[in-house]
């Protein structure tokens, strides 16, 4: 009987280090693949999807430490995932010449178009004649 407990004990004691063990390699995974964004200047060509990324790693690495090993799995893949389509976005750019960070970007996920760069709230017919301030 002593002997089904102790294996018993030692079951679960693995199974658990073995989910902890996969979500630290999905967790490396995305890291890469954040990394080789970077490389790839998609911070500059394809800063939405980057920024994406870069915060669905940050977000899986809290979870990490906090111990939420699905949640920080869940969203080590989401970086993963952006990170590879930041990345690709960066090359075509860069291979078409086109000039970062003036271009809207859109999430394929929900549809919403997000514009990159910052639009002037100052049309060109606005005089500031005075300081503001």
């Amino acid at each position: 009987m002593k002997q089904l407990y102790y294996l018993l004990i030692i079951v679960i004691l693995g199974y658990g280090c073995q989910k902890r063990q996969d979500v630290y390699i999905d967790l490396a995974l995305a890291e890469a693949a954040l990394m080789a964004a970077k490389e790839a200047k998609s911070d500059i060509y394809a800063p939405f999807y980057y920024r994406k990324a870069e915060t669905f790693y940050l977000t899986a690495k809290k979870d990490y430490t906090n111990k939420f090993f699905s949640s920080s799995k869940g969203n080590s893949n989401k970086s993963r995932e952006y990170s590879e389509i930041a990345e690709k976005k960066s090359i075509l750019k860069i291979q078409r010449g086109d000039e970062g960070d003036n271009s809207i970007e859109q999430d394929s996920t929900n549809g919403i178009s997000t514009n990159v760069t910052p639009q002037s709230t100052i049309s060109s017919d606005d005089t500031l004649d005075e300081d503001p301030f």
